[in-house]
């Protein structure tokens, strides 16, 4: 029976993917009439690079060796005519493994590191609000909490809130594991923070 039994959890559980990165490359407004998509790609200079580290248990370091991945300019585009509005350059905001949120009238593009690989301080740049190809304003984690011990960890990722969104197209709202809901108007701005 054990035999069995090791079997089925081996045979169907062998390809769960528990923690694995969110890649997406295709971010809609709600309304569906723009989406937020690559449009162009910074191709790497395939170079390898060698680093090391040290490990504690052998005391000794170890190398290993690592390339850079192929960048890409982002566009928001309306779709209901057809065309590229503008373009956002993604050389450092890997927007692929953040979540973007448009607003319906296209102007406002937020992206909010919600689930990342990186370890949580106060520093980590959390929010980014962005008019058309300009970026506005960066949020901070220290901004929006007050204790680091309300991230959430697992293996290999972080998260701090629970949900955000457009109200409308002059206000977005971020709830936090704190508990509290911040309201930011389109610049960034707080405009009220609430239980």
């Amino acid at each position: 029976m054990r035999i069995l039994i090791t079997f089925v959890i081996v045979f169907f559980f062998n390809n769960v993917f528990a923690d694995q990165p969110r890649l997406r490359y295709s971010f809609k407004s709600s309304n569906g009439f723009y989406e937020l998509k690559p449009s162009d790609t910074i191709f790497s200079d395939n170079k390898t690079y060698i680093d090391s580290t040290f490990n504690p248990l052998t005391k000794k370091y170890e190398l290993f060796s690592y390339t850079y991945p192929d960048r890409y300019f982002w566009g928001l585009y309306d779709l209901r005519a057809n065309e590229k509005l503008y373009t956002l350059k993604n050389d450092s905001l890997f927007i692929e493994f953040k979540t973007a949120r448009i607003s319906d009238n296209g102007e406002q593009i937020i992206i909010v590191d919600d689930f990342s690989s990186k370890f949580g301080f106060p520093q980590f740049n959390a929010v980014q609000f962005h008019k058309k190809n300009k970026l506005i304003k960066t949020l901070r984690l220290g901004d929006l909490l007050d204790n680091m011990c309300s991230i959430s960890y697992s293996v290999s990722h972080m998260r701090w809130c629970f949900d955000f969104d457009f109200i409308d197209d002059n206000k977005f709202e971020i709830k936090t594991y704190e508990y509290f809901n911040y309201i930011f108007d389109i610049e960034g701005n707080l405009v009220e923070k609430k239980i």
